[in-house]
């Protein structure tokens, strides 16, 4: 049985996300009803933003795809700015 499938199971996480076609994976979770919970691989020395700007691409424009648990080396910014960030984006590359 493949895990998306499982009723019971409302969020899906994944290690090793670089050997997942993330966009597939995540639009099949979503198609079944659930949500990712990680994140995507950080491509060394690639700045938040561009990280984050992937991963809201990846999630496409539903907004309830992913619950983002950013990985990766390097230094991050708090919880708040972060998803202040995400949001922004999300409003830039999938206005409402």
């Amino acid at each position: 049985m493949v895990l998306r499938e499982i009723d019971d199971l409302s969020v899906i996480n994944f290690g090793e996300p670089k050997l997942w076609d993330m966009p597939k994976t995540v639009s099949q979770i979503h198609e079944r009803g659930k949500i990712y919970y990680g994140g995507w691989e950080r491509i060394p020395g690639e700045p938040i933003e561009d990280y984050l700007r992937r991963g809201v691409e990846i999630c496409g424009p539903e907004r309830n795809r992913a619950i983002l648990y950013a990985k990766g080396e390097g230094t991050w910014p708090e919880a708040d700015r972060t998803m202040e960030l995400w949001y922004k984006l999300q409003d830039e590359i999938y206005p409402r």
